[in-house]
C-alpha cells in the first residue's frame, strides 16, 4: 500500500510539473530529483533491512542485492546532474553534452548491473529464528 500510494503521489508530482511548474518541452529537473530521492531512499531501506535481519547466505548472488546496487549507484550519481541539467544547457550545449556523456556511462552501468541481477538464481536464506531452517528467494 505504501509502494502504491508513493507511485500514485509522483504521477501528481509529475502531472503538476508539467502542468503548472515546467513546461513538457524542458528537462524535467524537478521530477527527476524527486524521483532520484525516492530510489535512492528505497534502495538503502532495502540494504538496511538486508542488515538488520542478517537472512541472506551469499548475498552477491541474490537479484535485489544487484538490482538495488544498481539503482543506488545510477541515481546516486546522477542526482546533481538532474538538479543542475537545465542550467548547464543554458550556459552551453557543449558543456552539456560532455556531461550527459557520463549520464550515459552511468545508464550502461545502471543496465549491465540489471543484467547480472537477471542472471542470479534463486539462494538459500537462514532464518534467524532457527538455523536449521533454511528459505529460498
Amino acid at each position: 500500500n505504501f509502494l502504491i500510494g508513493l507511485v500514485n503521489a509522483f504521477w501528481l508530482l509529475a502531472l503538476i510539473n508539467i502542468l503548472f511548474i515546467q513546461a513538457w518541452d524542458t528537462n524535467p529537473t524537478i521530477t527527476r530529483t524527486v524521483e532520484s530521492v525516492v530510489m535512492i531512499a528505497l534502495a538503502l531501506r532495502y540494504f538496511f533491512l538486508v542488515l538488520r535481519d542478517l537472512q541472506v547466505i551469499d548475498l552477491q548472488k541474490t537479484f535485489m542485492f544487484w538490482f538495488g546496487t544498481s539503482i543506488l549507484l545510477y541515481f546516486s550519481a546522477n542526482l546533481l546532474l538532474f538538479i543542475y541539467s537545465n542550467y548547464i544547457m543554458t550556459v552551453s550545449s557543449e558543456q552539456f553534452m560532455e556531461v550527459w556523456a557520463i549520464h550515459a556511462v552511468l545508464n550502461i552501468l545502471l543496465y549491465s548491473l540489471y543484467s547480472v541481477a537477471l542472471l542470479c538464481k534463486k539462494t538459500p536464506l537462514i532464518s534467524v529464528k532457527s538455523s536449521s531452517s533454511v528459505h529460498f528467494s
